[in-house]
């Protein structure tokens, strides 16, 4: 397994940021058992690779202190710059305050300002109080030292909010986020609940709230996230941002020091690192609001709205369902993705009608999940191949109790009744982002068998599948009726296609 997982971590490192991030998330869900590889990786000659190991290890490290052993162990050696200064940012993400002390010993032996600044930032989201009097001095000096230990104090000062300080949901426009290509599986939740939205630009639907509208926005499940659109202009300079601030502050009738987190969805990356702190600056100026990136009451955003620019907002405290604690396995789907799958083999049919649903290689149980939240009288029925995805998906659907179970089987031989199934909703292997081999004509032939045997006929088979000729062969042939792909999601740089289809009455 070590070995895989250091071609894993070398091949994340050569892919565009984006693309590396999504990777970096998958491999720190297995990062815990590979602590012996990461630790060789540490020392790489290839700084792309050690760059990528810190951000595994500062994953790995919020469920397991030894990955921020190792990175405090590396720091001293590490002669890179930017990865000194993530280590110094995962260290200050911990909430642990005792690594302050190892965070003032670095400060007093770094010399270059950026990674000084880090450093600060790490031990103010740490709350430290007790500075020592030479860096006390400097939180007048201008440059990045003297930002970031403004910024380091006042976060002492400010009281524990947790981000956490109750912000009303106005009326008004709202950004509905979700992953681009996926918005007609969202547009059939918004229906459900009676709510009308339009498409926006590629991942984001707007909907008006006047009143009735503003309980439902929290419990949508096939979007990302929301935000409370305040201004709209041709540029997102800083005197945009500003105003745009300054018009939330009113709405909020003077919240008084809020502390928030700015991001620019839609703007290049490099673009991105160039403008955002200035405009942080500007709004801590003008506002007194504090930027505090890892603890934050509201989350601004810019988005790119075709030709212009919106500023949309979100409060940390506005209730919500769609960030739920779950354990997931490599390459597992979105809950928002999930909960459209769910919709779609639903579409047209009562909320509340009894029915029996089937994910075939359930993974973590992402799918069920969803599909039983969005529908309580369903009863799920979860297989997966892996005994670790077994027992994940158990402790994850154990909340359902008897409405679900789960079961180690394969699904080219499922283990289940003909006809005893109504739905079935399955992330079929890709074999792209596992690296699986596995995958191939002859296993989705098999599933397509299987699953027109144990679906029930007039039944449905929702798929999310990369390789859509390669499905349509299997299916096609295994007396399914044809379909056509409901949409094609963006996934983190893959194009994934939802199909629906059809088992035919005899």
């Amino acid at each position: 397994m070590g070995s895989n997982f250091a071609q894993a971590v070398r091949a994340a490192a050569r892919r565009p940021f984006e693309e590396r991030r999504q990777r970096e998330r998958e491999l720190a869900r297995a990062g815990a058992a590979e602590l012996d590889t990461i630790a060789g990786l540490l020392t790489d000659d290839d700084v792309r690779v050690r760059r990528t190991v810190v951000e595994v290890l500062r994953l790995v490290g919020r469920d397991t202190p030894r990955a921020l052993e190792m990175l405090c162990e590396r720091f001293a050696r590490e002669p890179d710059v930017k990865a000194r200064r993530r280590i110094a940012s995962a260290l200050g993400e911990s909430g642990d305050a005792g690594h302050c002390a190892f965070l003032l010993d670095a400060l007093e032996r770094e010399s270059h300002r950026f990674v000084q600044a880090s450093l600060i930032l790490a031990l103010g989201s740490l709350r430290l109080s007790d500075w020592p009097d030479s860096w006390r001095a400097r939180a007048g000096e201008a440059g990045p030292v003297g930002d970031a230990l403004r910024k380091a104090l006042a976060n002492a000062q400010a009281p524990e909010t947790n981000g956490q300080q109750a912000l009303p949901r106005p009326t008004g426009s709202y950004l509905l986020r979700c992953y681009p290509g996926a918005e007609p599986l969202s547009q059939l939740e918004l229906e459900r609940r009676g709510l009308e939205a339009t498409v926006t630009t590629p991942g984001m639907l707007r909907l008006e709230a006047t009143g009735a509208e503003l309980e439902p926005l929290s419990q949508l499940r096939s979007i990302r996230d929301d935000y409370h659109l305040v201004a709209e202009a041709d540029a997102h300079g800083a005197d945009e941002v500003a105003g745009a601030c300054r018009r939330i502050d009113a709405l909020l009738g003077g919240a008084g020091e809020l502390r928030f987190r700015l991001g620019m969805a839609g703007v290049p990356r490099l673009q991105r690192r160039k403008l955002l702190p200035k405009l942080a600056r500007r709004v801590e100026h003008e506002l007194g609001w504090i930027n505090a990136t890892s603890s934050y009451e509201l989350n601004l955003e810019v988005f790119r709205l075709g030709a212009r620019f919106g500023l949309a907002w979100h409060a940390a405290s506005w209730p919500q369902v769609r960030r739920p604690e779950r354990e997931t396995v490599a390459a597992s789907i979105h809950p928002s993705v999930a909960a459209g799958l769910a919709l779609l083999a639903r579409e047209g049919k009562p909320a509340d009608a009894a029915h029996t649903v089937l994910d075939p290689c359930c993974g973590s149980g992402t799918i069920l999940a969803e599909h039983a939240a969005l529908f309580p009288s369903a009863r799920c029925i979860g297989i997966d191949i892996a005994s670790d995805a077994v027992a994940m998906a158990r402790a994850n659907l154990e909340p359902l109790g008897k409405r679900c179970r789960v079961t180690r089987g394969n699904m080219r031989r499922l283990p289940l009744d003909d006809a005893s199934v109504d739905v079935a909703i399955a992330n079929l292997p890709f074999g792209i982002r596992t690296r699986s081999e596995a995958v191939s004509p002859a296993l989705y032939a098999d599933a397509a068998r299987e699953l027109h045997r144990v679906v029930s006929p007039g039944g449905t088979v929702v798929t999310y599948i990369a390789n859509l000729r390669m499905f349509r062969n299997a299916f096609e042939r295994a007396g399914w009726k044809p379909g056509t792909p409901t949409c094609a999601v963006d996934a983190g740089g893959l194009t994934v296609h939802v199909v629906r289809m059809q088992r035919g009455y005899p």
